[in-house]
């Protein structure tokens, strides 16, 4: 299938979501209806892209943490890469689909559990603890008292000095992408609230050559990634 033809069946897709909020419910909806057969790869612009994205932001931040957890990882495009650089990692979803697709194409990792949760509560991870925490294309589309849910779960699920990379929302809701009311102050705001420092928040990486959005201005791009810290 060309590239055209898939970003059509996307633009499509997202019309009969962008008039719904972004709460829990519509988001099981959305991603339990996708066609998960190319496995996430559609949202990824071009294997340069994904790349940088994986050596100047994953594994700069996450590369040689003991213990992960990645919350959304639908159908493991970026699990295959902690799998290999964690000795211990989590994937958590809501969507069992994506649960199972990721417990089939990584049967051979022993050292990954695997969790479905219900949108907001990381509680059944029961006394977990880890060294770092990412997600991508996921919090875009969570509204922001569910981020807060969230950030202020982290506080207790970090060991002192890991890190969470997070993708969000940076302006607010927009219909690019379906994108929820999350912003870049309230990042800031729920995680001062938990405890954690938001260290950096950024759209572009490698030297400002690789863009979240390569075809739009940064001061135009519709989300952000914030790294955030526990002392």
């Amino acid at each position: 299938m060309g590239m055209g033809m898939v970003k059509s069946l996307i633009d499509n897709f997202w019309r009969r979501f962008l008039h719904r909020p972004n709460t829990v419910a519509n988001n099981i909806k959305v991603w339990s209806e996708w066609d998960w057969s190319r496995l996430g790869e559609e949202w990824s612009n071009n294997p340069e892209w994904k790349q940088s994205l994986v050596d100047d932001v994953l594994l700069r931040y996450l590369g040689g943490r003991e213990s992960v957890l990645e919350i959304g990882p639908g159908g493991g495009r970026w699990t295959e890469y902690l799998a290999k650089t964690a000795k211990q990692l989590a994937v958590v979803d809501i969507t069992p689909v994506c649960i199972d697709i990721c417990r089939e194409r990584f049967m051979e990792y022993s050292h990954i559990s695997y969790f479905v949760n219900n949108g907001t509560d990381l509680t059944l991870l029961g006394n977990l603890h880890f060294d770092g925490i990412w997600s991508w294309d996921v919090f875009v589309h969570v509204a922001a008292e569910d981020v807060r849910r969230y950030v202020k779960q982290f506080s207790t699920l970090i060991n002192p000095g890991g890190v969470a990379v997070i993708h969000h929302s940076k302006q607010g809701v927009s219909r690019t992408g379906w994108r929820s009311d999350m912003t870049s102050d309230k990042m800031i705001e729920f995680s001062t609230e938990a405890g954690l420092v938001v260290e950096q928040q950024f759209e572009s990486w490698g030297d400002g050559k690789f863009r979240i959005w390569p075809g739009l201005p940064l001061e135009q791009s519709p989300d952000t990634i914030s790294v955030l810290r526990k002392p």
